[in-house]
């Protein structure tokens, strides 16, 4: 035996092995039909039943398992378990399939044709072959496609070749052309401890081929993408660049576009799978859950699950008074919400979850989660109050009262006319909490790097990726500035700074997720920020504040006016 053949004795007892394989089948049935010559296909080894994947079967493989039966040929085959149903419970199994990729051509036995070794496949719960074999009664002629209303016959070239032939358009029918609803998550490589939850990347099944997908999904989309899976409960997460594991290719592009109502992802409108491939590790991740939550608090502690499932423990990792408030609303309470921690009760019985809400919500499903690939040593536990505001006024007074409210620029010009409105330039006192971020080159900051917004004589708030990528300390803060490019005057304030607190989990889901930071400066001489008609707070939102309509909201910074012209 040489190196250079043993490549083709490998191949050739790949072939015989599957086909010793096949020849040990001896039982075979249909299932599922109103008739004896029609059903899904089940054969038997060694007296267990399994069922026969649709991957490339064809009218070839139709007219062998109909011979085996003892009927003539096939009148068609069927894809998608047409003849089961694709309940949610057989979504969210795994069926059992002895044939993959079965190809009986040219051939008249079943023990003439080739397969996948016997159990190995790659087939979802849904992907179940069967048949229609023909009769006495059949209306079409051996080689002919019996349409679906009885009102015609067409080639069997022409079933499935993107062309409607019959009047009913049968013969270009999604369920037998196509692999309707066939997804798969493959396993996240972050795990997840949930009774009645899934997560992982998604894989979709396109003309016989599985591929992961990317692009930016909106809810309605991962809800179809979930009842596909057989999960139909309202918590529903998307996960972006492989947060839950990346593929071994690139992922295809698709903007499916759903309203939500679909059965599957094909049905819906925008549907443009493959238009273009993504850089790989760009998978997209989801999270499905089977039923709806409810919580109780036990001494305390809280205490969440899905119907028809255990009562668990939340980690109190990342829970805060936002996820608080929202669970403290589900139970009846409107007013405050404290969010507390302590030791777990029931160690094996805990959701492995981090909450992430904005605090607005009415249910806990509308939160994103966040999975940890640690273990979880507290839970969380929270304090309900009938009563609204304190927290809130406890917070406001440790902050200006005199904030977000700018001096009337106009006085300072002949006809008022000064002010830019509906443009892009503000007047020098319409922003007087914006700072700049300045590199520490000389006296009064060297190049602009960022912006930020002062809330209080010893803070400012600015955005996380300005420090994680340039580091903090080598940055002065610039209060009081119009003009970047240069020191206007004595009224413009410059401060070191102190100390800098990113949020914990910056960019977790995307680049610039949790984008925000926070800045203390170091006094000078007793003092933080002196506040003029140049220098102010910029007033903080109450903590039961929406954004649903961000008709009032302006944006401010420095840079290009230019669109698309960057910092």
């Amino acid at each position: 035996m040489t190196w250079k053949g043993l490549p083709y004795i490998i191949i050739s007892s790949l072939i015989f092995s599957a086909a010793q394989d096949i020849r040990n089948i001896k039982q075979i049935r249909l299932v599922g039909g109103r008739t004896i010559n029609e059903g899904n296909i089940q054969v038997a080894v060694n007296g267990v039943w399994g069922n026969v994947c649709d991957d490339g079967f064809g009218f070839a493989e139709a007219d062998v398992i109909c011979r085996e039966l003892g009927f003539e040929a096939a009148d068609t085959f069927t894809w998608n378990n047409h003849f089961g149903n694709n309940s949610s419970e057989l979504r969210r199994g795994r069926t059992k399939y002895w044939l993959d990729r079965l190809n009986c051509d040219g051939v008249t036995r079943l023990a003439g044709c080739s397969s996948s070794q016997l159990g190995m496949h790659d087939c979802g719960p849904t992907e179940i072959a069967g048949v229609m074999c023909r009769t006495r009664h059949s209306k079409c002629s051996g080689q002919e496609f019996p349409c679906s209303d009885g009102r015609g016959c067409v080639a069997r070239s022409l079933v499935c070749d993107g062309s409607v032939h019959c009047p009913d358009g049968s013969d270009e029918k999604e369920e037998l052309c196509e692999d309707v609803g066939v997804i798969r998550l493959r396993e996240s490589i972050r795990p997840l401890e949930v009774p009645g939850m899934v997560a992982g990347t998604v894989a979709v099944k396109r003309q016989g081929s599985w591929a992961s997908l990317c692009g930016y999904f909106k809810v309605n989309e991962a809800r179809v993408l979930c009842r596909s899976l057989g999960y139909s409960g309202d918590w529903t997460v998307l996960f972006y660049k492989g947060y839950l594991g990346k593929g071994l290719s690139s992922p295809i592009f698709s903007r499916p576009q759903c309203e939500g109502h679909e059965t599957w992802i094909g049905e819906c409108p925008g549907d443009t799978w493959g238009e273009k491939n993504c850089s790989i590790g760009t998978d997209l991740g989801l999270l499905c859950s089977q039923e709806d939550v409810a919580v109780r608090l036990a001494k305390g502690q809280l205490e969440v699950r899905l119907e028809r499932f255990p009562w668990a423990s939340v980690c109190s990792e990342g829970f805060d008074d936002l996820d608080a408030r929202v669970v403290c609303r589900m139970m009846g309470h409107e007013g405050d919400a404290i969010a507390t921690s302590g030791p777990l009760r029931s160690p094996g019985s805990v959701w492995n979850v981090v909450m992430d809400c904005v605090g607005y919500e009415v249910q806990l499903h509308q939160c994103r989660l966040r999975l940890m690939n640690h273990t979880c040593h507290t839970a969380a536990g929270v304090s309900c109050s009938s009563k609204k505001g304190e927290v809130d006024a406890k917070l406001r007074s440790l902050l200006s009262t005199d904030c977000g409210v700018p001096e009337d620029s106009s006085r300072r010009y002949i006809g008022g006319l000064a002010k830019s409105r509906g443009g892009i330039i503000p007047a020098r006192f319409d922003f007087p909490w914006l700072v700049s971020l300045r590199n520490r080159e000389h006296t009064g900051g060297g190049a602009l790097i960022c912006g930020g917004s002062i809330i209080s004589e010893d803070y400012v708030l600015t955005a996380g990726h300005c420090l994680k990528r340039r580091g903090d300390l080598g940055f002065v803060i610039r209060a009081g500035d119009y003009n970047s490019r240069f020191v206007e005057g004595s009224f413009e304030q410059v401060f070191e700074i102190d100390k800098v607190w990113v949020h914990e989990r910056y960019g977790e889901h995307n680049s610039l997720d949790n984008d925000i930071a926070l800045i203390k400066i170091q006094r000078r001489n007793g003092r933080g920020f002196r506040f003029s008609e140049r220098v102010k707070p910029v007033c903080l939102p109450s903590s039961d504040a929406t954004y649903d309509d961000l008709g009032e909201c302006k944006m401010v910074g420095w840079g290009e006016s230019d669109f698309d012209a960057g910092e």
